[in-house]
């Protein structure tokens, strides 16, 4: 997750009638098509079914998902334990704003989709620490409604950023709901988890305070597969 601001968590003429309806029934035709590209209900969203090979999920993400130093992280384990097959493309310090010179989550996108996913997981956003909200909820649809045009096929499920301290930091919040809405007004499924407990407890937080230990990612592990579940992922 890179230098994360730590002073921070220290604390869019027709001549008949005829022709008219023609013509807006061709016009409604064209703009439900257009914002089914881009806007997809949840509701009828493509659902991953089981099948007679493993299913595909891309992570994209930060060191949360990419290890600091990079030792056993949560995609693996998570791998191991539903027999998935997890390509996790995720990078240092990225972010839907943040790259600190190593890319975006948008930046991700290539790399996620190369081995045609059936499930895109974006995990993350606080890297964006301190970035304006409205930026950060423009950026999120930009780089959540690509990975939708460019894998329709694929279910796009975004998790927000994950912290390690209750009562969360009113930064933390403030990129939860920007993520958060970004994904709702693309109707993807979103999972909130900046306020659950899993890295609470003693030891699952690295001597940085920052990053989880390998038992913090053994617990990330099991609740981000018990969370993925919820959205209609099986296991293999």
């Amino acid at each position: 997750m890179g230098d994360r601001s730590k002073a921070l968590w220290r604390r869019l003429r027709v001549g008949s009638r005829a022709a008219n309806a023609a013509l807006v029934l061709v016009l409604v035709v064209a703009v439900s098509l257009v914002v089914a590209a881009v806007v997809r209900d949840d509701s009828s969203a493509p659902t991953v079914t089981t099948v007679d090979r493993p299913v595909r999920i891309s992570v994209v993400g930060d060191s949360y998902s990419r290890g600091l130093p990079d030792t056993l992280v949560w995609p693996e384990l998570a791998a191991e334990s539903t027999g998935w097959s997890i390509d996790n493309v995720s990078i240092f310090s990225a972010g839907y704003v943040a790259t600190d010179g190593n890319g975006t989550f948008a930046d991700q996108i290539d790399a996620a989709l190369a081995g045609n996913p059936d499930v895109v997981l974006v995990v993350g956003g606080i890297n964006d620490v301190g970035k304006p909200p409205e930026l950060i909820t423009q950026r999120a649809i930009d780089t959540l409604g690509e990975l939708a045009r460019r894998a329709p096929t694929a279910r796009i499920v975004v998790m927000g950023p994950i912290w390690h301290e209750l009562p969360v930091p009113e930064a933390a919040g403030v990129i939860d709901n920007s993520v958060g809405t970004a994904a709702h007004t693309l109707r993807l499924p979103y999972l909130s988890v900046v306020g659950e407990d899993w890295l609470v407890p003693e030891g699952m937080i690295q001597e940085d305070g920052i990053h989880p230990t390998e038992a913090g990612q053994r617990v990330l592990a099991q609740q981000i597969v018990a969370s993925l579940e919820t959205t209609g992922v099986p296991f293999v």
